[in-house]
């Protein structure tokens, strides 16, 4: 008798202790996903002050039409300007497209750097 309770009494700690590891993981991956929402949160938010900035545009008028994650490969954020040289660098950050008085544009979004994208002109609805 003894022995089938030290027996169960192991087993029960070692499902307890091969149970805590997925627990750590799942608690790792909540935090990362928060954290991700709150770059996109952030990222959103710069890109509506830096369109506002742009003559004829009210902030209460811009509306979210999509912000995705995106990785670009270097420091144009996926928009290059003519006869500029950027450096090579990944640059993770987001790609949100806002809408103003029926016109969508393509704001780019790494960090603190904004850009409106040419390569994207703001398009008519």
């Amino acid at each position: 008798m003894k022995t089938k309770l030290t027996a169960l009494i192991f087993s029960g700690m070692l499902v307890a202790i091969l149970a805590i590891p997925s627990v750590v993981i799942a608690q790792e991956q909540g935090g990362a996903a928060k954290g991700r929402d709150a770059e996109r949160e952030a990222a959103i938010e710069r890109a509506k002050t830096f369109l506002a900035a742009r003559p004829g545009l009210a902030r209460k008028l811009i509306k979210l039409e999509t912000a995705t994650a995106a990785t670009w490969t270097d420091a144009s954020l996926g928009c290059p300007e003519k006869d500029k040289v950027y450096a090579q660098m990944l640059s993770e950050g987001f790609r949100v497209v806002l809408q103003a008085d029926s016109t969508s544009y393509e704001v780019h979004v790494a960090d603190k750097r904004v850009v409106l994208c040419p390569a994207a002109p703001p398009t008519k609805r």
